[in-house]
């Protein structure tokens, strides 16, 4: 049968008509950046982190819509998520440069600079060893259009503001039970899972704000949501920022200076955990 879809890549300027219309409208969009992200011939890691983005806010998307969607969503979002897992190492490397960067004050300055350009020479050689294997990332281009294109395919004439809102709600109270646990007991992987979760209802907040679903006041409502909702990611991705660079110290810091630099990770992990 024939679907009767809206098209996500409508002419420039069409205000969509339906909810799900103006979602779709969304993924396109989503789509661009990512695809931009990847076709940069400069400052790569920039581009790189945009592409993440991007992925992240399509796969929050796909979560939001999954009860009107259903299951021709699956093989797209695990196609995303393998997408995204080919660039986290080459992310990764990049952030604990400016981890290590972000840390150089005081008497520890210098040897925090030092940390950070080894890390930079490592994370250099990561992406040129990228580069050979996928030149531009070019293979990876490929693997976009193609779930672009999935993407676009997707029934999204069946998604309704009611199953979204209903979806949000599912997205507090994963949060709120991440968040129990994590303060319970703050381990790596609870406070590793309620960034995510809080991460991703964050984007799921943003896009119906974006979409403009909802009247005007609770519009507003959402936007107060989402930088709450920024503020705690921000803190649980930093915190998880300093426990990678804790990882790779063994491997580019002097041992004169490994328990200093250490010991200046732990006390801003403390200062974090206090706070969250």
């Amino acid at each position: 049968m024939k679907s009767t879809a809206p098209s996500a890549e409508r002419a420039p300027g069409a205000s969509p008509r339906t909810t799900g219309e103006a979602l779709a409208h969304l993924v396109a969009a989503l789509c661009r950046l990512a695809r931009q992200g990847l076709a940069r011939k400069e400052r790569l890691h920039d581009g790189v982190h945009r592409v993440r983005k991007a992925i992240r806010s399509l796969r929050a998307v796909l979560a939001l819509a999954h009860e009107a969607l259903g299951e021709p969503a699956a093989p797209i979002d695990r196609a995303l998520q393998q997408l995204a897992r080919s660039l986290s190492r080459l992310r990764d490397a990049h952030v604990a440069v400016a981890t290590a960067r972000s840390l150089a004050t005081g008497a520890e300055k210098q040897a925090w600079l030092d940390v950070a350009a080894r890390l930079d020479t490592r994370c250099e050689r990561r992406l040129a060893r990228t580069l050979a294997q996928d030149p531009g990332f070019a293979k990876r281009r490929a693997r976009l259009a193609r779930i672009s294109k999935a993407l676009a395919a997707l029934p999204w004439y069946r998604v309704g503001r009611r199953s979204l809102e209903h979806a949000l709600v599912e997205g507090e109270l994963r949060v709120a039970k991440a968040e129990r646990k994590a303060k319970k007991e703050m381990t790596a992987q609870r406070l590793h899972r309620w960034r995510r979760r809080a991460r991703r209802l964050r984007m799921q907040v943003d896009a119906m704000r974006r979409i403009e679903v909802c009247p005007k006041t609770l519009r507003k409502m959402q936007h107060e949501r989402v930088e709450h909702l920024k503020k705690r990611t921000d803190l649980l991705g930093r915190r998880q920022d300093l426990e990678v660079l804790a990882q790779l110290l063994p491997q580019v810091s002097d041992m004169s200076n490994r328990d200093a630099l250490r010991c200046r990770l732990h006390q801003e992990i403390a200062e974090l955990d206090a706070s969250a």
